[in-house]
């Protein structure tokens, strides 16, 4: 099969979370870009400019899969955006995973340190399920501009439900990231969203019929 407007020649026509990685980090000025971005997520003030820029990078990237990454620029409208893409991201992934914390809390209580492997599944499985439902549930959002529409679990979960077979080793990798890079987590998570974002909005986006707005 020929080039797609996935950048490769994969036979799903799918391109692989290392070579968007790589296309990203051949971009010009890409690493002060995602440095920037992680800087942001060291205070409580910076995290919606974050989040801001993963909304226009998402808004982009339904556009064209292979947009490059934004510009860090219009930091008012950027912050006004982020604070919507970080309440789908509390939404989605944060509820999830304090569930699973709780989880993990209930698990600390009972003797016997077996136990312990469920609850590192439980925040494993809160983060495989949670990543790709936030892209979906971001896609959804800037279709409709609505809160309400958050609740719709049933369109966001339906491209999810899809492609759920070429979301997992991303979602996985994500966690894997994460783990490996902790002591410079602020800067790992938002690379790792960036990738993240980069591979799934693409390809969740194939299931919305609709063209972006905003």
């Amino acid at each position: 099969m020929g080039e797609t407007i996935w950048g490769n020649s994969k036979p799903d026509g799918m391109a692989s979370i290392e070579n968007i990685g790589e296309r990203i980090f051949n971009e010009e000025d890409s690493w002060k870009k995602l440095l920037i971005g992680g800087a942001m997520c060291l205070t409580i003030i910076g995290l919606p400019l974050a989040f801001g820029y993963l909304f226009a990078y998402a808004f982009n990237l339904r556009k064209n899969a292979l947009a490059p990454l934004p510009r860090w620029d219009n930091w008012q409208r950027m912050f006004m955006v982020g604070l919507h893409s970080l309440a789908v991201f509390v939404a989605w992934v944060g509820i999830p995973m304090a569930l699973a914390l709780i989880i993990t809390w209930l698990f600390g209580m009972v003797p016997g340190s077996f136990l312990d492997i469920f609850s590192w599944l439980a925040r494993a499985g809160a983060l495989v399920v949670g990543l790709p439902m936030f892209c979906s549930a971001l896609i959804h959002y800037q279709n409709t501009q609505e809160w309400s529409s958050l609740a719709d679990v049933e369109s966001i979960f339906a491209p999810v439900q899809e492609n759920w077979i070429r979301l997992i080793i991303p979602s996985v990798a994500w966690i894997g990231l994460i783990v490996i890079g902790l002591p410079l987590l602020p800067f790992t998570f938002f690379l790792g969203m960036t990738l993240y974002v980069a591979y799934a909005i693409p390809l969740l986006s194939q299931n919305t019929g609709k063209a972006p707005k905003l």
